[in-house]
């Protein structure tokens, strides 16, 4: 999904969005069977039944991110090429496009502002791999975290194991702005707009 916000000063903010919201439901589903006294004997089997769904659901989304990242990674370049100020924003899984796309950028983009990282799906370590030279701006790159993000914490660990997704704590990479709110992971479309001033600030 592509949106066009209007800006001050950082010019057009495009967003693209990979769900993952569908997995709340497999959150609901562990939250059903652990309330029920008379199944608590069949867990062991519930959970890996909601851990194969998930891996299965995670898997596919993760499969979109290749083509998602090579259609930013276009956009970026035709948008520097205009030479405007512009802002990219991702989110849940769109984070690892965003930083799978920037990792590939040679020579760094004069006219990239700023970067907004919104309830990242991905482990902290993977915020390494964002380049120095945008690192280096002020304000370069923004991770919005919430300690309140259920899929994260509920969902993230089936798939990945015990290393909480960055987007449930703030990570300790210098330079990087670490902003806290309080929503679910659902929830952050509430504050778009606080997240558009995040990014066009």
């Amino acid at each position: 999904m592509r949106r066009d916000f209007p800006h001050a000063g950082a010019g057009p903010l495009a967003c693209r969005k990979i769900q993952v919201e569908h997995l709340a439901g497999d959150g609901k589903a562990i939250g059903e069977v652990l309330s029920d006294n008379n199944v608590l004997r069949g867990i062991g089997r519930a959970l890996r039944t909601v851990t194969r769904d998930t891996q299965w659901q995670w898997d596919s989304a993760l499969a979109g991110t290749s083509s998602a990242m090579l259609l930013l990674d276009r956009m970026m370049r035709r948008h520097e090429k205009s030479g405007q100020p512009f802002s990219v924003m991702g989110f849940s899984l769109g984070v690892k496009v965003v930083i799978d796309a920037l990792s590939r950028v040679r020579k760094p983009f004069a006219h990239l502002e700023r970067v907004v990282l919104v309830g990242a799906a991905v482990p902290a370590r993977a915020y390494e791999r964002l380049p120095d030279w945008l690192l280096a701006r002020n304000k370069g790159v923004v991770h919005v975290w919430s300690r309140n993000d259920l899929v994260l914490e509920s969902l993230y660990p089936l798939v990945h194991g015990p290393h909480p997704a960055a987007g449930k704590c703030p990570v300790g990479i210098p330079r990087v702005v670490n902003v806290q709110v309080d929503v679910g992971h659902g929830g952050y479309e509430r504050i778009a707009d606080h997240l558009v001033c995040l990014a066009t600030e």
